[in-house]
């Protein structure tokens, strides 16, 4: 038998005794929300995408302690650098520093969009659970963005306020994601929302006595099934968001209508990556692309290769689960884009719907300017293309006001629609149909 040292023993007690000593004070200091794990820690724990945004953020002059400021313009469609500027420092704060409390200031936003607000609210909940951090802050002066925040913002999705409007019908935001089913008769989690987001926008047409017909809303719930089904594709454990509101003011002819889907994790350029060497559909990208770097249409921080495959992707048949190009998969996008388009006009033409596409640091916007259309493809084939140019033509470079780089990079994808409910223009869209008269 191993005679045993009394002093190493006693050295041995002594050691055990002072990580013993030092973990019941970190866990003390956790209890009381004081954030007592190290930022190493925080980032181990934190959700990958919460890790990726901290990185991006650069201090200001104008930072002000555990305060995020929130841009005058606070939207992915009007202004997406200042918007991921504004996030990256809310993940940053979260992540990086150790703030139990944050507070987030929308006095100065004379604008904001659903979108946006979505996603400063899905990062506060993921906070929430994450690292029980408390959150405070000031309304916009504006009464109008007053009342988007606090119908549909951080505020009420947090559960601040049960604060509602008769002007605004909202969808509230969800989370949802790629789950299992138990027997083969139920229905995934993107089915469930993506039948309710029909019954929504059919609810919203009601306002304005119209309804979609039977196949628009058949083809309306295809859109929104293969745009979530890639969403799950992406990110890293299948989750997606989804939220929208309709602000309707009572005997008002028209209504303006956000809806927002977006998911955390890989970027469209970072999947395509994925594409095996040599395939059809990873050769006629990296053509186009070598294309473009010998004609030097590429400049840094304008237009990129990461930009050019990300708008290759919205092209008919491109995904990286058709490496082929031959099937119809990769359509889901552009299509909904499309969809709300045509839906989504103002009769008198005073404003255009406009909407857009983020994704790592690829901003695309879509407002009818550069329309879907057949072009040839190959020998013999035809495909719907948009090159956001005035040639649709994937071989030049895009309109820079359509397709542009982003400085900071969105760790996923962000689709956000923007459109407009008019009853004159509704009654020139084949696609619905009047309930009664108005």
């Amino acid at each position: 038998m191993r005679r045993i040292d009394p002093e190493e023993e006693r050295k041995r007690l002594a050691r055990l005794l002072r990580r013993l000593w030092k973990l019941r004070r970190l866990s003390r200091r956790e209890a009381k929300g004081k954030a007592g794990t190290s930022s190493v820690t925080r980032l181990v724990r934190a959700p990958a995408y919460l890790g990726s945004l901290a990185k991006s953020h650069h201090y200001s002059a104008n930072d002000v302690a555990a305060t995020v400021r929130i841009p005058q313009s606070f939207s992915f469609i009007e202004n997406p650098e200042a918007t991921l500027a504004a996030l990256a420092r809310f993940a940053h704060m979260i992540v990086r520093e150790r703030n139990a409390r944050v507070r987030v200031d929308h006095s100065e936003c004379q604008h904001s969009d659903l979108c946006a607000e979505s996603v400063l609210s899905a990062i506060a909940l993921d906070a929430q659970r994450h690292f029980h951090v408390s959150f405070a802050g000031r309304l916009p002066s504006d009464p109008k963005q007053k009342a988007i925040v606090l119908t549909s913002g951080i505020p009420k999705q947090l559960g601040v306020t049960d604060y509602s409007l008769p002007d605004f019908h909202c969808f509230p935001l969800v989370r949802g994601g790629a789950r299992t089913t138990t027997r083969a008769r139920d229905s995934t989690p993107k089915e469930v929302r993506t039948t309710e987001v029909v019954k929504y926008v059919n609810s919203c047409l009601g306002r304005l006595q119209h309804r979609l017909t039977d196949p628009s809303a058949m083809q309306l719930g295809c859109l929104l099934c293969e745009v979530l089904d890639n969403a799950e594709l992406h990110s890293p454990n299948g989750d997606w968001w989804i939220a929208a509101y309709l602000h309707h003011e009572p005997k008002s002819t028209q209504g303006d209508c956000h809806i927002t889907i977006f998911n955390f994790g890989r970027s469209i350029y970072e999947s395509l990556s994925d594409l095996p060497s040599g395939c059809s559909l990873r050769t006629s990208i990296e053509t186009l692309v070598d294309r473009h770097a010998g004609l030097s249409l590429f400049s840094r921080r304008e237009w990129e290769p990461e930009d050019l495959w990300t708008l290759y992707a919205l092209q008919e048949g491109v995904s990286r689960l058709n490496p082929t190009g031959k099937g119809d998969r990769g359509n889901g996008t552009a299509d909904l884009v499309e969809y709300f388009l045509k839906l989504g006009q103002l009769s008198t033409g005073a404003e255009k719907p406009r909407m857009a596409l983020i994704s790592g640091h690829t901003s695309i916007v879509f407002d009818g300017t550069y329309p879907i259309t057949l072009k040839q493809w190959g020998v013999g084939r035809a495909r719907r293309m948009v090159a956001f140019n005035a040639s649709n033509d994937l071989n030049e470079r895009p309109d820079s006001s359509a397709v542009r780089h982003l400085r900071k990079g969105f760790p996923g994808t962000v689709i956000s629609l923007r459109f407009f409910l008019d009853i004159e223009h509704l009654h020139s869209v084949p696609n619905v149909k009047p309930t009664n008269a108005y």
